[in-house]
């Protein structure tokens, strides 16, 4: 049962964010010998080097997922979703899904602060000083998860290699004209693939997941494009103005 603010759901409110893939609150499990092909770990650092040297970044992605329903059948939704970082701390999320539901986050370093369009409601935060512990904490005490935010840590490399037990090479592949390395890797929790540009700037065009250790064994695919690593964002992008007639409703941790 979700706890009810008037006649807004804290988890309605932030509904939008939660079908973002994450591999960052997956459960420990017992240590297994890893087996981690070295070309696969070359892509991904090399990749992982040129998210975490940008200073700010802007990304759009399409994003399929499963909703698995009690009677065991995955729903498949869509979700797209464009995600503007400038580090060390500030972020700005908004993601529209298939249902027509719309949801914004503006975090300053200060704040965390969602919006609904959609009924003209916001809820504030009060936030940790970095992108990681805002990610942390968003996960572990509300369950929400920012879109790609995988991509967004500081060493996105350390954070994906922490729960690994394998890492392979598939070879390349073009993905939308563009040839890439195909990298599949199995985690604690999770298996999930990446689609890695094959030029010098060695973007994630792709991103997979499969939850093999969730009842019915959810998937989550993003198509990523627009990269932009160069390009400056002020400020002001990462700041909550609430529209004219907007409701607050307080933030409360659903049931």
């Amino acid at each position: 049962m979700n706890k009810h603010i008037g006649s807004t759901s804290v988890r309605e409110l932030v509904a939008g964010l939660l079908a973002a893939a994450t591999l960052y609150a997956l459960p420990a499990a017992a240590h297994a010998e890893q087996r981690l092909d070295p070309q696969a770990m070359s892509v991904l650092e090399t990749m992982s080097k040129t998210l975490a040297g940008a200073k700010s970044l802007t990304v759009r992605s399409m994003a399929l997922y499963d909703v698995i329903q009690p009677g065991g059948i995955a729903i498949k939704l869509t979700q797209e979703s464009r995600v503007q970082v400038k580090r060390p701390n500030k972020l700005y999320a908004r993601v529209r899904r298939d249902d027509g539901t719309r949801r914004h986050l503006w975090y300053d370093g200060k704040t965390a602060s969602f919006y609904d369009p959609n009924d003209n409601t916001y809820s504030v935060l009060k936030a940790p000083s970095t992108l990681e512990s805002l990610f942390k904490e968003l996960t572990d005490k509300h369950s929400i998860n920012v879109p790609l935010s995988d991509l967004l840590h500081a060493d996105p490399y350390a954070a994906f290699k922490k729960y690994l037990i394998s890492a392979a090479y598939l070879g390349k592949r073009s993905v939308d004209g563009v040839e890439s390395h195909h990298l599949s890797f199995e985690s604690q929790g999770a298996d999930f693939q990446l689609w890695v540009s094959a030029d010098d700037k060695a973007l994630p065009l792709r991103f997979a997941i499969t939850y093999a250790t969730e009842p019915g064994e959810p998937g989550f695919l993003a198509i990523l494009r627009d990269w932009q690593l160069t390009s400056y964002i002020d400020d002001g992008t990462f700041e909550f103005n609430p529209p004219p007639g907007a409701k607050k409703v307080a933030f409360r941790k659903a049931d």
